[in-house]
């Protein structure tokens, strides 16, 4: 009779597997401060992305601030870092632990039996080389933590820089027309004085000069303005139909 004999064979044994786990060991403080910041700017960048994407329009009540977080939401750049960041994280736990265990199968066939083997081989590194591996994983993430800090400051300095300038020179704008406002007032009036005879026409026309003057100033910062409202929608990603108001 033909006798079929079965074993399986793990090489693993709960001695081994004990000395595993302390080799793994857990996560680290720093370890844990990472994911901790990387938690903390999910929720205040990534969280609430989807109010921020459906925004069609900024108002005069809208601040900086408003505009600061629609550009971190939807930077490329800044989410590629923050990406980055996240996938260096995830290999942490990935260098602490064991390699998958090793499965072999073995078959041997003979006159009188069959016989099959099964093994399970669990290869242990050295002493202190998960701790290494581990802080070296540790050490990646940090540095991607600060590649994303860096780009989110870089993204910071040129999105305050474009959004004060337009600020301020919106509140240039509006000074210009106040004052191209007034020299109308005055030449009605000095029309009227001319008229009168009780100003001269070069009174009149001085009046007239500065107007144009103040006319085609406001014409340039019109056109500034529109200008700079497409260098500040391009950095902060968002499809501006018209300048700011």
């Amino acid at each position: 009779m033909i006798r079929q004999h079965a074993t399986q064979q793990a090489v693993m044994t709960a001695a081994v597997s004990a000395a595993g786990l302390l080799l793994c060991g857990c996560a680290t403080t720093a370890e844990t401060a990472l994911a901790q910041k990387y938690s903390e700017t999910q929720r205040n960048l990534y969280d609430h992305t989807g109010k921020i994407e459906d925004r069609t329009a900024f108002s005069t009540n809208s601040l900086f601030s408003d505009y600061l977080l629609h550009s971190f939401a939807n930077s490329p750049r800044l989410r590629a870092a923050f990406d980055q960041w996240k996938a260096e994280l995830e290999r942490i736990p990935q260098a602490r632990s064991l390699k998958d265990p090793e499965l072999s199968f073995d078959y041997m066939l003979n006159q009188y039996e069959k016989k099959y083997q099964f093994g399970l081989m669990q290869k242990i590194p050295l002493f202190g080389e998960l701790g290494l591996q581990s802080r070296a994983a540790s050490a990646k993430a940090e540095a991607a933590m600060h590649a994303f800090e860096n780009a989110r400051f870089m993204l910071y300095d040129q999105t305050a820089d474009l959004f004060y300038n337009y600020y301020y020179l919106g509140q240039e704008t509006a000074i210009t027309e106040q004052n191209l406002n007034l020299l109308t007032g005055l030449e009605q009036v000095a029309e009227v004085n001319y008229k009168d005879g009780t100003m001269a026409y070069s009174g009149l026309l001085q009046i007239q000069i500065e107007k144009e003057k103040m006319a085609d100033r406001l014409q340039s910062l019109h056109d500034r303005r529109q200008a700079e409202s497409a260098k500040l929608a391009a950095v902060i990603h968002f499809d501006a139909t018209e300048p700011f108001p």
